[in-house]
């Protein structure tokens, strides 16, 4: 499995530094507006990193300007990875990072022995509807209500956390 993918404007690459991380988490700030209190802690990234976690950055030269995050799970007995939170900064949308990332992700969790990932988004967002469904052919049977309950600080929750549970099968 290759540590990176790139292509003209950007490289994909496995997060390995505390300070990368730290990258990360100005980017839930900006891309997202979180306040601190919704920001990933920095002890709980290390730790997550550290016991299997993928952690993957895009960047442009040597600026992260994007990122991916999913962490093993055990969903009804099945081994598994769940993708917790993909993001690009506006400045660069449009340029395919996000399905680049998730390209780079299934790589990583393949190599694992794991054909499945498992995720969440706003049904609400065209975009990542597009993205999921049309170019990584995810499935979905499952509507959660107020998935991640009230949420105050990130312009990803205006319109609530209801999200569609979906599957992508590698």
């Amino acid at each position: 499995m290759p540590n990176s993918v790139s292509n003209s404007a950007t490289s994909i690459r496995n997060l390995t530094t505390i300070e990368e991380l730290e990258a990360v988490l100005r980017l839930e700030k900006e891309v997202w507006g979180f306040e601190d209190a919704d920001v990933t802690p920095l002890t709980l990234a290390v730790a997550m990193k550290a016991t299997g976690s993928i952690w993957l950055g895009a960047f442009k030269k040597d600026a992260m300007v994007g990122f991916a995050f999913a962490f093993p799970s055990l969903e009804e007995g099945k081994v598994g990875f769940h993708s917790h939170t993909l993001a690009v900064h506006p400045a660069f949308d449009n340029l395919g990072l996000g399905y680049q990332l998730k390209l780079a992700q299934r790589d990583r969790v393949l190599a694992r022995g794991i054909a499945e990932i498992t995720w969440t988004f706003d049904p609400l967002r065209s975009r990542n509807a597009h993205l999921n469904f049309a170019k990584l052919g995810v499935i979905s049977n499952s509507y959660r209500l107020d998935f991640y309950g009230a949420q105050t600080s990130s312009s990803l929750h205006t319109n609530g956390t209801d999200r569609l549970w979906v599957t992508w099968r590698l």
